[in-house]
C-alpha cells in the first residue's frame, strides 16, 4: 500500500516599500537613530522579494542599494528597485498610482508563485502611508508593518472601525483622484503637446475653449516654449479648421515692408486677406511699426465674421511696451482677448520625463527614413540627467540637445556620456538661479533680503497658480496651513 504524502509549497513573501530619508541617511553614515526603517524591518522577518520604490534620485537609489544588499541577507536577484518621478512626495493622486503600478508589475513577474505581500509604513510621507492601508484593504490584501528605534518591527492590525467606516470612505476619495489623475494621463495631449503637469492641463482648458471663439489671442512665454505650436493647436481645432493658417514674423521682416505683408500691395494679397475665413497667426508683433500699428487697429476695430482670427504672440511682455509708450494701448486691448501663458518647461513639475520620451519618439520617426538610422532610447542614467536639467532654452533647446545626443551615440541606447557632449552648458544652467546664488560674497550680501527675495517670487506664483486659493498655495511651497503662508505673505511685505 503506498504512502501518500501531503506537500504545502509556502507561499512567496514579498515586502514593498519606499525608501525614506532615515533610510538614505543611514547609508550616508548620517542617521544616529539606526540602520533606518528598511534595514530594521529586513533583520526581523525574512522575504523572498523585496521591491523597493524611491523618487528621491536613481542615484541616491542605486547608492542605498549597495549600502543595504551587503548588510542583509538579499542578493541581486531578490531584490528590485523602481525610480519613481513624483511631482511631489504628497502627491496622492501620483503615489497611489505608482504604487499600485509597481504591485502590480511584480505579481505579473511572479505569476507562477503565490505571493503574500507586506507594506512597510514607515519609510517615506503620510501620504505613501496612507496608500499602502487603502491598497492593503481594498486591492491586495497585504500584511503592514511599521518600525521605529524605540519599538522596533511590528505588525500593524487595522482596528474594526477603520476598516469598515473610514477604509471605504477613503478609497473613495482616492478613486476618485485617480480617475482625475488617469484621465489627465489619457488626455494628456493636445495636438503635439504631451503634458500631465497642472500648469499645462489648465493653460491646454484654456487653450480648448479659446479654440471654440473667433475672438483675438496673445500667447505670452520665454523663447522655446513653442508658441507656434499652440497658435497652429488652436486652429487645428476650432471651427476655422477649414480655412487658411498663415504665419508672419514681424521681427523677421523689415519695417518698411511689414505694412505690404500684412495689408497687400498692388500686385500681391496680404496675410489678412490670404487668412480670410481662417488664422492669421502674427509672431513677434511687439515689433510692428506705429503705422502699421495704427492700420491693424483700423482693421480690428471694423473686422466682420468672415475676416481671419487673430492669434498674436510676444517675445517679451507686451503690456509693458504698452507701458513703455512702444505699443498702441489701443491696439493691446483689441488684441488681447485671451491670453495664454505658457509655462516654462522648469515650471511643468511632472511633465519633463514625458516630454523626453515623446520627444525621443518624435526624432526616432523623423530619422528614420536616414541612411543606417537605427531607433534608440534613452539609458536610466542619460534620463535621470537629463531630468536635473533647468532647460533655459526650454522645449527648443531640449530637442536640439537629444538630437545631437541621438547623433553622438553609438549604439541603440543613449548613455549619460552622449547626453553630456550633446548639452550646451551656459551661465544660466543648473539647479539654482545664479542671481540670487551667484553674487559676490566679497563685499557682503544681505541674507535676509536674499530670503524675502525667493519667499516673494514662489508665494506669488504658489498664489497664481492655485488660482488664490491659499491653503493650496500654503501646500505648493510647502507651509503647514494658510494662516501660516498669510504671516509670511505680511512679514516679506507680498501683495494680496
Amino acid at each position: 500500500m503506498g504512502v501518500n504524502f501531503l506537500v504545502y509549497i509556502l507561499p512567496m513573501n514579498i515586502l514593498v516599500t519606499w525608501i525614506g530619508t532615515h533610510d538614505i541617511d543611514a547609508a550616508a553614515g548620517k542617521n544616529q537613530r539606526g540602520p533606518g526603517p528598511v534595514a530594521s524591518a529586513l533583520a526581523e522577518y525574512r522575504f523572498d522579494r523585496v521591491l523597493l520604490l524611491a523618487n528621491q534620485s536613481q542615484e541616491k537609489l542605486d547608492a542605498y542599494v549597495d549600502w543595504l544588499l551587503p548588510i542583509s541577507a538579499l542578493t541581486d536577484s531578490s531584490l528590485r528597485k523602481k525610480y519613481v518621478q513624483l511631482t511631489s512626495p504628497t502627491d496622492f493622486a501620483g503615489i497611489y498610482e505608482a504604487a499600485d503600478r509597481a504591485i502590480s508589475e511584480i505579481l505579473n513577474d511572479e505569476a507562477d508563485e503565490e505571493a503574500e505581500l507586506t507594506f512597510h509604513l514607515s519609510p517615506g510621507t503620510s501620504q505613501m502611508a496612507a496608500v499602502w492601508i487603502l491598497l492593503s484593504a481594498g486591492k491586495y490584501a497585504a500584511k503592514l508593518i511599521q518600525s521605529s528605534p524605540e519599538a522596533g518591527v511590528e505588525t500593524v492590525t487595522l482596528p474594526f472601525e477603520i476598516a469598515a467606516e473610514l477604509v471605504p470612505n477613503m478609497l473613495k476619495s482616492a478613486d476618485a483622484a485617480l480617475t482625475r489623475a488617469n484621465a489627465t494621463l489619457a488626455g494628456g495631449s493636445l495636438g503635439e503637446f504631451t503634458y500631465e503637469s497642472p500648469a499645462m492641463n489648465r493653460l491646454m482648458a484654456k487653450a480648448q475653449k479659446a479654440a471654440q471663439r473667433s475672438v483675438p489671442v496673445l500667447i505670452e512665454g520665454e523663447p522655446g516654449t513653442e508658441k507656434v505650436l499652440l497658435a497652429r493647436t488652436i486652429h487645428d481645432n476650432s471651427r476655422r479648421a477649414e480655412g487658411s493658417y498663415v504665419q508672419i514674423n514681424c521681427g523677421a521682416t523689415a519695417d518698411d515692408e511689414i505694412a505690404d505683408l500684412l495689408f497687400g500691395g498692388d500686385r500681391f494679397a496680404g496675410a489678412l486677406d490670404r487668412a480670410h475665413n481662417g488664422t492669421l497667426y502674427i509672431e513677434e508683433i511687439e515689433c510692428l511699426p506705429p503705422d502699421a500699428q495704427a492700420q491693424l487697429q483700423n482693421y480690428v476695430e471694423n473686422q466682420t465674421e468672415d475676416d481671419p482670427r487673430l492669434i498674436i504672440s510676444s517675445r517679451s511682455n507686451l503690456l509693458e511696451k504698452v507701458a513703455d509708450g512702444d505699443f498702441r494701448e489701443e491696439l493691446f486691448y483689441l488684441l488681447a482677448v485671451i491670453v495664454l501663458k505658457i509655462p516654462p518647461v522648469r515650471e511643468r513639475s511632472g511633465d519633463l520625463s514625458r516630454l523626453l520620451d515623446h520627444v525621443v519618439e518624435k526624432i526616432n520617426e523623423q530619422s528614420g527614413s536616414e541612411p543606417g538610422f537605427v531607433a534608440k532610447s534613452l539609458s536610466p542614467a542619460a534620463k535621470s540627467f537629463l531630468l536635473q536639467q533647468r532647460w533655459p532654452g526650454n522645449v527648443h533647446e531640449l530637442e536640439n540637445t537629444l538630437r545631437r545626443a541621438l547623433i553622438w551615440s553609438d549604439g541603440e541606447e543613449i548613455s549619460e556620456a552622449d547626453v553630456l557632449d550633446a548639452l550646451l552648458i551656459s551661465a544660466g544652467r543648473g539647479g539654482a538661479d545664479n542671481d540670487i546664488l551667484g553674487r559676490p560674497i566679497e563685499d557682503g550680501v544681505d541674507i535676509q533680503e536674499l530670503i524675502g527675495e525667493v519667499a516673494s517670487h514662489y508665494i506669488a506664483r504658489a498664489i497664481e497658480a492655485a488660482e488664490g486659493n491659499r491653503s493650496q498655495a500654503a501646500k505648493l511651497v510647502g507651509l503647514p496651513s494658510y494662516q501660516t503662508l498669510t504671516n509670511w505673505m505680511k512679514k516679506y511685505d507680498i501683495p494680496n
